[in-house]
């Protein structure tokens, strides 16, 4: 028998690698079930597909890194997929009722696709504000404005910007009305 080995620290290290990879394939199992449909619409509807498959593989590297990381990061996410999810819907919705045939088309209301993208990233950032109980807001940012931006990637590359900007008017602007009417 050898002396230098121990059956109960080698149990002990084979279920931590066990508990590990677990956690690991939750993280991934969690990306790709939040990734992969937005980023498979954001490509249909988008004119620059390869914008929406960079953006969606960034998605989907938060999500499993904050999901994997946990505490403060994964009480994050929550709040920044429900933000990101109304940043994601209103400008495909409103690019969808366009019925452009090949993405990006001429019409007359093309010039309002902006400030929908904008709208929806305010409600989006105004929704994170209030849904964000601690917890990372550099994770609940990124993840808001990742998803966000497959949605508004149907404006094409400025459309991340214009939800980027709504969304930081959102998180911004209740603050200051609070502090504003508590002094």
């Amino acid at each position: 028998m050898n002396l230098d080995s121990n059956p109960d620290a080698d149990i002990r290290r084979r279920a931590r690698r066990a508990y590990e990879r677990a956690r690991a394939g939750n993280a991934l199992a969690l990306a790709a079930i939040v990734s992969a449909p937005a980023m498979l619409l954001s490509t249909g509807y988008c004119p620059t597909p390869t914008a929406s498959i960079l953006c969606g593989l960034a998605l989907a590297a938060a999500i499993a890194l904050a999901r994997f990381a946990g505490k403060g990061s994964q009480t994050a996410l929550r709040p920044g997929l429900i933000a990101g999810a109304l940043a994601f819907a209103l400008p495909l919705a409103c690019h969808g009722l366009m019925a452009c045939p090949n993405g990006m088309c001429a019409s007359p209301r093309l010039w309002w696709i902006p400030f929908v993208a904008a709208g929806a990233g305010f409600v989006g950032g105004v929704a994170m504000r209030f849904l964000l109980r601690g917890g990372s807001r550099v994770v609940a940012g990124s993840t808001a404005l990742l998803l966000g931006s497959l949605g508004s990637l149907v404006v094409g590359l400025s459309g991340p910007a214009w939800t980027a900007l709504g969304l930081a008017v959102g998180t911004l602007v209740p603050v200051g009305l609070v502090r504003r009417q508590g002094t």
